[in-house]
């Protein structure tokens, strides 16, 4: 009896036992490592249909897990990352599809394949300019993909822009039919867009020429008003001559003492002009009368600050030229440093070893 009632014991603890064990939750496992991939085009917000993400080794096609709105980053990714050794080979690629684009960057750190958000964009001529601030960012391309790697484990991560020279026939068509009702700054985008696609070239950069003049003769004539005060008409003029429009350099050129605002930071245009293409814009500007001479040489000395870089080498290149427009232009360029109050004198050396 006592045998069967130990029996007994011992099975009852063993059922409380397993049903106690059901009661605790189970140990959840390691949460997987998940990129978000989001879309932008123009910089508006776009869903990202049909997603597909092909992430490569070396070249060998590592097999991804896609989720709602991204992908699980893989083992062999995370464990990349984990040696100080394969860490820093930007051997990774990335093939991705999201809503009709297709994209492909190369030369991926594992940093950037992490928890976190692969953030695309596609920039057509007239937003890119604009988001890099920088008249000279498209010399050969017509649209640019790009993205932008925001993960845990780097900081700060580089965004990766591929150029491409081929225009997208969707995003012509759509243009197309948007210029026909277009005015103000729209029409400036869009005939600068179509221009860079190539696309009635002359017409639209003539139309962008021919709108300047009148923003410099007539600035306030109430239906350009917006358009000379507002848009981007003079550095979207500047980045097709950066692009080899060579014939809109006289025009820039003569707009330096206009005072107008659509014209108000040429200065910088013109300081980028004599450090990169001084020997053009030398020959261009010795045709012009003295004032503009003078006007273009005290803005781009007013533009960047004295004893900049890009200041050292306009000055090397104006005493290399050692000509008589070099000479003045020189003196004109230290006159407005001079008179700068935020800048100390800076005088112009004799020799570029006085520079340094």
């Amino acid at each position: 009896m006592r045998r069967k009632v130990l029996w007994v014991r011992r099975t009852a603890f063993t059922i409380s036992v397993f049903l106690l064990a059901a009661t605790v939750p189970a140990r959840s496992a390691t949460p997987k490592s998940i990129i978000k991939i989001t879309l932008t085009v123009d910089g508006e917000p776009k869903p990202c249909e049909g997603l597909s993400v092909e992430i490569r080794i070396d070249g060998h096609i590592i097999p991804t897990e896609h989720v709602n709105e991204g992908f699980v980053v893989s083992e062999k990714v995370e464990k990349l990352y984990e040696s100080a050794q394969t860490r820093r080979k930007a051997n990774i690629s990335a093939h991705i599809q999201c809503s009709g684009h297709v994209f492909d960057f190369n030369g991926i750190y594992p940093a950037q394949v992490e928890k976190g958000t692969w953030a695309l964009g596609i920039a057509y001529p007239a937003f890119w300019i604009e988001r890099q601030q920088n008249a000279a960012a498209l010399p050969t391309g017509r649209w640019v993909s790009f993205i932008d790697f925001d993960t845990d484990t780097c900081e700060p991560c580089i965004e990766q822009a591929v150029q491409h020279t081929t225009a997208p026939e969707s995003a012509v068509e759509v243009l197309k039919k948007k210029q026909v009702n277009s005015w103000g700054e729209d029409a400036v985008r869009n005939a600068f867009t179509l221009a860079i696609f190539d696309i009635d070239y002359a017409k639209n950069r003539d139309y962008l020429s021919d709108l300047l003049e009148v923003c410099l003769s007539s600035p306030d004539k109430p239906a350009i008003t917006d358009v000379c005060q507002d848009s981007n008409l003079s550095f979207f003029l500047e980045a097709l001559y950066w692009r080899g429009d060579s014939g809109l350099l006289n025009q820039l050129l003569q707009a330096a003492d206009s005072g107008a605002e659509a014209v108000s930071e040429i200065g910088y245009f013109y300081a980028d002009l004599l450090e990169s293409h001084s020997d053009e814009t030398l020959h261009v500007l010795q045709n012009l009368p003295e004032s503009k001479q003078e006007a273009v040489c005290k803005m781009a000395g007013k533009d960047e600050a004295a004893g900049s870089a890009k200041l050292k080498a306009v000055i090397e290149n104006l005493l290399a030229a050692n000509s008589d427009i070099a000479r003045q232009c020189l003196k004109s360029l230290e006159g407005s440093m001079r008179s700068q109050n935020d800048a100390r004198p800076y005088p112009l050396p004799s020799t570029v070893a006085g520079l340094m």
